[in-house]
């Protein structure tokens, strides 16, 4: 019988270097499409729109922000356009300088975000995958990620006990992606869908 002992001993590295050699293509693609806003806003937007997850639209959108510029205001404008008549528009214009001594003082802001006419669309949205979520909870649950909380916020940080009712399904964020352009519910946001 042949012995297959050596070829499966190297599958490890030879699928380790397949998955190095995928995400440093993604790494290459992602910043193509954040070089391409200098020069075609419009085709960048249809490529950020299409990456297929969406820790690699995090990943232009920290590029962007790196290069600065023309690319990074290309970037923007499109966003506010897509986002328009779910944002408020002076959500673009608050001052963040502002926002960060008021969180310094009180240890809380309220910036308002959502635009009053949508959250009524929102809120349908929201209802109608509801049943996508995995568990229904019949009690209060963390505000917070667990593993966000756990990582990222200090042992004595009062936001970690901080409990909600609101959401009492947990819906992955690729379920919304999804099914919120099929839905409507979103109205002009783009941004959503893939």
């Amino acid at each position: 019988a042949p012995c297959f002992a050596p070829i499966f001993a190297s599958l490890p590295s030879k699928m380790s270097s397949a998955k190095t050699l995928r995400v440093d293509r993604r790494a290459r693609d992602n910043a193509d499409v954040a070089a391409l806003f200098a020069t075609s806003p419009t085709q960048a937007w249809q490529r950020f729109k299409s990456l297929p997850l969406w820790a690699e639209r995090e990943q232009v959108v920290q590029q962007l922000h790196g290069v600065g510029g023309a690319a990074l205001a290309a970037y923007k404008d499109a966003y506010r356009t897509a986002m328009h008549g779910i944002i408020r528009e002076e959500f673009y214009t608050i001052d963040a300088d502002y926002w960060a001594r008021h969180y310094a003082e009180i240890g809380e802001i309220s910036v308002p975000l959502l635009d009053d006419h949508a959250l009524p669309r929102l809120a349908a949205y929201a209802e109608s995958i509801e049943s996508l979520g995995k568990k229904r909870y019949g009690q209060p649950r963390p505000c917070y990620p667990p593993g966000e909380v756990a990582v990222e916020f200090a042992e004595d940080d009062p936001r970690k006990a901080l409990m909600t009712d609101v959401n009492m399904t947990a819906v992955s964020s690729g379920h919304m992606i999804q099914h919120a352009h099929a839905s409507g519910a979103l109205g002009t946001a783009e941004v959503w869908s893939s």
